[in-house]
């Protein structure tokens, strides 16, 4: 049934009908955000329909992001090129610092390198070049002969007098220990 095949009396009650549906569009029609999604949703379903606002809005968002991919291109590659000189200038430092050669340096960038023989890679040039140094340093040898140590008597003239008797040699020590206890309190210093 359209429209046309309708009564006037049909055709008024029809509009009072509406009447609430068409107010509620008006007041969403005003909301500027209301707006914004109404179009949108009328662009959604008919991609043809011409809605200038949407259509620049777009056509302009779509520049800025083309811009902000280039954008972020171009500080990706400064980011990678800075962190480049920087390891690079570390790299130089370290060979120099510990004299080592570009066969060496590749022992060191080994050691900074996660692989099944070295799970824990060493993350800085300085502490791979150490570690590299270390490994290549022959360790010092522990002397066979160890001397058993020598003890002489302190003070001949202090102790000498308790030389065979345990009782005396016990307050010469302590004498000793109260003369060092009241040196360290009046802020004596040993020469």
């Amino acid at each position: 049934m359209s429209l046309e095949d309708l009564t006037t009396d049909q055709l008024l009650a029809k509009a009072k009908e509406m009447e609430s549906s068409h107010t509620l569009v008006q007041t969403l029609a005003k909301d500027p955000e209301a707006r914004t999604l109404f179009q949108r949703f009328m662009k959604k379903k008919n991609p043809a329909l011409a809605i200038p606002e949407i259509d620049s809005e777009d056509r302009m968002m779509k520049v800025i992001e083309e811009e902000r991919g280039e954008r972020k291109k171009l500080e990706d590659k400064i980011r990678e090129d800075e962190v480049r000189r920087r390891v690079e200038h570390e790299r130089a430092a370290v060979q120099s610092k510990y004299k080592l050669n570009d066969e060496d340096m590749k022992g060191v960038e080994a050691l900074m390198i996660k692989t099944d023989a070295n799970p824990e890679p060493i993350p800085y040039y300085d502490a791979a070049a150490r570690v590299f140094q270390a490994s290549r340093t022959a360790s010092v040898p522990t002397p066979s002969l160890l001397r058993p140590p020598t003890y002489s008597m302190p003070e001949k003239e202090v102790w000498s007098k308790g030389i065979g008797n345990p009782a005396q040699l016990n307050r010469i020590a302590m004498e000793q220990a109260f003369q060092a206890f009241n040196d360290i309190k009046g802020g004596k210093v040993a020469s």
